[in-house]
């Protein structure tokens, strides 16, 4: 959206371009001569830019609005405590399942907070590329920032005791050390 409105300088077209896409709006401009929202609704005509992509800014302004305003609105409505979670990125590819075990998750909790991934990565087993960035229930983060310290620490240790110093191995004594 912020490209968008650096390429529109107006929040409503910018808004607008997400839903609809930057260059069709250009195209909207450009065919009815005008760069304001409400002549781009009532006048522009085009089989794409149908009720969804005409109501899109008035629909986004109003779901703000609610969740600025939501005890005004849902007065009765008690919200959920937000999600906690911490952020890992995959070194190698792998598994949804095989990040959940790994990083003390829950497969449910896990799809709960990468509920941004294809259903098809938690149905099918689909392998997440390496680089994907991926949530985690915070409790594990803070543990897997203890064990990356604890193997750091190890493999100190090991350079000065002058023994291997491969992460695996310093993995496997910090896994051992319980």
């Amino acid at each position: 959206m912020r490209d968008n409105y650096r390429t529109f300088r107006s929040w409503p077209l910018a808004i607008t371009a997400y839903n609809h896409g930057p260059a069709s709006i250009r195209r909207a401009i450009n065919k009815i001569g005008s760069d304001d929202i409400s002549d781009i609704i009532d006048e522009y005509q085009s089989a794409s830019f149908g009720f969804a992509s005409k109501n899109f800014y008035a629909t986004f302004v109003a779901v703000a609005e609610i969740e600025l305003n939501s005890k005004k609105y849902f007065p009765e409505v008690s919200l959920d405590p937000p999600l906690r979670w911490g952020e890992i990125t995959l070194k190698k590819r792998a598994t949804a399942r095989r990040v959940a075990l790994e990083n003390n998750t829950t497969f449910d909790k896990f799809k709960e907070l990468n509920a941004f991934l294809r259903p098809d990565v938690f149905d099918k087993q689909i392998y997440l590329p390496a680089g994907a960035r991926l949530r985690i229930g915070v409790e594990s983060y803070k543990n897997n920032k203890t064990a990356v310290r604890n193997i750091a620490s190890v493999i100190k240790l090991m350079k000065e005791k002058r023994i291997g110093t491969s992460e695996k191995a310093a993995k496997k004594m910090v896994s051992n050390k319980d």
